[in-house]
């Protein structure tokens, strides 16, 4: 029996927007795509439309965490020793291996 997994995304929060880019720019450099999709949903077009003239909620958490977030690569097809690979490349930039 095939195994499957209805898993799509997995995340980690980087300290800082800058330290995200270097660890996505790292994982590039040995072929993994990782990227920064997430987007406060109070700055999506839908919300800013709706509230257009009005005063909006400061939300400063979500703010941080669009920054800090750096989608890993997780899909049905991904083998357990891609994963290893990811998190030794992962460790290896925080200097933790």
């Amino acid at each position: 029996m095939q195994q499957t997994c209805n898993g799509h995304l997995f995340y980690i929060i980087c300290r800082s927007g800058h330290e995200r880019d270097s660890l996505s720019q790292c994982l590039l450099e040995h072929g993994i795509l990782a990227v920064s999709h997430y987007l406060a949903l109070h700055k999506s077009p839908y919300q800013t439309a709706q509230t257009q003239g009005q005063n909006q909620q400061s939300l400063p958490w979500a703010n941080a965490y669009e920054k800090k977030l750096l989608r890993l690569p997780l899909y049905c097809g991904l083998e357990a020793t891609q994963v290893d690979d990811i998190c030794r490349i992962i460790l290896n930039f925080y200097n933790l291996e």
